[in-house]
């Protein structure tokens, strides 16, 4: 498997037996690889509203608004990563604290942490 990008999708939708390495990362602690294997479409979907179309590389990629998430993330430099990433050391199995980052940067509809309490439990705010 090889790296994919939006774009590559269409053409590799069609190729009976490739495989597409897909990583999704989350939070920084976990992350997921899986792999899907390029196959005839069966037909339509029982889970899509009519008119049912076939679960294809292009469909997927349509729904999650694949490359125009991409291409609206942030880029920033190697400083800024290198703060923001200390900072979440230092923080790390901490309780009883609000984090202090900047959520203007992050998409509408985003989740992210609002706050930690004593018992450790977790507070989310969506913006």
């Amino acid at each position: 498997p090889r790296a994919i990008s939006p774009r590559d999708l269409s053409r590799a939708s069609g190729r009976v037996g490739a495989r597409l390495l897909l990583f999704s990362y989350g939070s920084g602690a976990v992350a997921t690889a899986f792999t899907l294997i390029g196959r005839e479409p069966s037909g339509g979907s029982a889970l899509a509203l009519p008119p049912a179309s076939p679960f294809t590389l292009e469909r997927i990629a349509t729904t999650a608004q694949l490359a125009e998430r991409l291409t609206a993330r942030t880029c920033s430099d190697l400083p800024t990563l290198t703060r923001a990433l200390e900072l979440r050391e230092e923080r790390y199995g901490q309780a009883g604290y609000e984090p202090s980052g900047d959520v203007g940067a992050l998409a509408p509809g985003t989740y992210y942490l609002a706050a930690v309490d004593e018992l450790h439990r977790r507070t989310y705010s969506r913006k």
